[in-house]
C-alpha cells in the first residue's frame, strides 16, 4: 500500500466515523511513515476554511492505517507515544541483527542481550547469517524468533 491509499481511507473514515462539532469538519494532516503503518494527524477544519489556529481533538492524535490489511486505529496521544517506542526499538534490534549478519557484531554480544543456550545461540546465528533482512520483514521475524527462543525454553 502507498501513502496515497492510505490517506484516502483515513480520510474517508475521519469523514464518516469520527463526529465533529457543527460547523468543522475533518481532514488529515501531516503523515508518517512507520515500518507496517501509516499515522495521519486528525485536523479539525471550521467549514468556512479560515483557520485561526490549530484546533486539537481531546484524545484523539490522529489515525494509523495499517499496510498489510487497512485496518484504521484512532490513536491517542499516548498510543502515538507507544507506536514510535516500538519503532525506535524495531529499528534498534534491525540495525543490531545487520551488523551481526556482517560481522560488527559478536555472539558474545548476542548473549547478553538475549539469555540464551549455546545451542539457541548457534541456532539463532545460522538463522540471522542465512536470510536477507529487510526492515519491513524484522519485527514479523524477530518476534517468531522470541517466540521460538520462549516454547525453546519451557521444553528444556
Amino acid at each position: 500500500m502507498i501513502e496515497t491509499e492510505a490517506r484516502e481511507i483515513a480520510l474517508q473514515y475521519a469523514l464518516k466515523n469520527i463526529e465533529v462539532l457543527p460547523g468543522f469538519k475533518n481532514e488529515i494532516g501531516d503523515t508518517e511513515e512507520f515500518t507496517n503503518k501509516y499515522y495521519f494527524d486528525l485536523r479539525l477544519v471550521p467549514l468556512d476554511g479560515h483557520i485561526k489556529e490549530d484546533i486539537s481533538f481531546g484524545g484523539a492524535r490522529g489515525l494509523v492505517v495499517d499496510k498489510n490489511n487497512s485496518e484504521i486505529e484512532i490513536m491517542t496521544h499516548s498510543d502515538y507515544f507507544i507506536l514510535s517506542e516500538i519503532e525506535n526499538e524495531l529499528a534498534r534490534i534491525h540495525q543490531f541483527l545487520l551488523d551481526f549478519k556482517n560481522g560488527k557484531k559478536k555472539l558474545t554480544d548476542i548473549k547478553t542481550i538475549l539469555d540464551l543456550s549455546s545451542k539457541q545461540l548457534l541456532q539463532l546465528s545460522n538463522f540471522v547469517k542465512n536470510i536477507e533482512f529487510k526492515k519491513e520483514k524484522t519485527y514479523e521475524i524477530v518476534s517468531g524468533l522470541l517466540e521460538e527462543i520462549k516454547y525453546a525454553k519451557n521444553d528444556e
